[in-house]
């Protein structure tokens, strides 16, 4: 809970102030309550994955507003000190029974057991008598983790819920791996038909698994190593210009964050071209080196390029686009071994060299 909240504060900027609490992660508000006393909101929140309370200060400072804390109130998880097949085994034991017993207690005659079949060839809505693939996922795996049966009963219980395309797709599974188990069989259904996440869970991980990322965690491409071809080998060395005072310190943190990141070391090559600090229009800086020097000797690489019309012909028929780009190209792309001297520019803070790619 948030305890403190001003009652005009938008429900998203409290959202994005809580999530500069890396222990809390993405964190969605569910409901809010109005303290007449304090005239404030006090908010509950829910985080997409658990939270370690040790990790969570007890106040979070507003981001905008200066002087604006909120206190942060965790709710600490029910310990459950013995699991409930522990608990459901124990007590059977006591009263002499077995886990058939209590199937037969539940379900007295065999022939009548819910048999929900799959069709997923209809689309949606889910024909009447047939289960949607939600559901049965759910009821699948259920019974795969709770039910104490075999795995080849577990199989045939799989097979004889399904019919239609859900059923071929088992029966190749089983052409293919005479060994699969029951839960290859789920496995095989889930990844064919979809997946029983929602649409908002899916975004949820992808933006929890994009933030645990380093800024400068950017990766590399695979199979693709740049080389700087010149037409004059002669080294050259350029002379460092001067920086505005206002930049110096922004400077050193960026060299300092892609030295850190292994984009960038420490040079000794007899090449050096000279840099050039641009602000963008959020504040930060970009530092651009000019390599006109080096481009001027450069033998530039020859690629085929596609005629336009030729690209638009393949595109006919077609109704679902999708793009894909490196996140930062330029870092993105290993340097040639021998040419990342090439590479080397120079500054009042230091001589430094690319280990990836740049632009030149």
């Amino acid at each position: 809970m948030v305890v403190g909240v001003s009652e005009d504060e938008e429900i998203s900027n409290v959202e994005a102030v809580l999530e500069t609490v890396k222990a809390l992660g993405k964190v969605r508000v569910r409901g809010k309550m109005f303290d007449p006393d304090s005239k404030t909101l006090t908010m509950l929140c829910e985080c997409r994955e658990a939270v370690d309370s040790t990790q969570v200060p007890p106040e979070v400072v507003h981001t905008t507003e200066e002087g604006v804390v909120w206190q942060l109130v965790i709710a600490e998880p029910e310990v459950n000190s013995q699991p409930f097949s522990e608990k459901l085994d124990k007590f059977l034991q006591e009263e002499g029974k077995t886990l058939e017993d209590l199937q037969r207690l539940y379900n007295p005659n065999p022939s009548l057991e819910p048999n929900p079949r799959v069709n997923h060839s209809c689309g949606s809505p889910t024909p009447p008598g047939e289960d949607n693939l939600d559901n049965w996922l759910e009821q699948a795996k259920f019974m795969s983790e709770e039910y104490e049966y075999s795995d080849k009963e577990k199989r045939r219980r799989i097979v004889e819920s399904l019919k239609g395309p859900a059923l071929e797709i088992i029966q190749a599974v089983r052409l293919s791996n005479s060994e699969a188990t029951h839960i290859d069989y789920l496995q095989a259904l889930e990844s064919t038909f979809g997946t029983s996440e929602s649409g908002e869970e899916l975004y949820l991980k992808f933006r929890a698994l994009h933030q645990t990322q380093d800024e400068w965690d950017v990766g590399l491409a695979k199979d693709v190593e740049h080389k700087i071809r010149l037409s004059d080998s002669t080294p050259f060395r350029e002379r460092s210009r001067r920086l505005a005072p206002a930049d110096i310190d922004d400077v050193r943190r960026h060299l300092q964050q892609l030295l850190e990141a292994g984009i960038l070391k420490e040079s000794r090559s007899p090449y050096a071209s000279p840099i050039v600090v641009v602000r963008k229009k959020n504040g930060s800086i970009r530092i651009c080196i000019d390599y006109r020097t080096l481009n001027s000797r450069t033998i530039p690489d020859q690629y085929t390029i596609p005629r336009i019309d030729d690209a638009l012909d393949c595109l006919t028929g077609s109704k679902w686009f999708s793009v894909l780009d490196l996140r930062s190209g330029y870092y993105q792309i290993a340097m040639s071994e021998e040419d990342k001297e090439k590479t080397a520019f120079i500054c009042p803070l230091g001589f430094y060299q690319f280990e990836e790619c740049l632009k030149v």
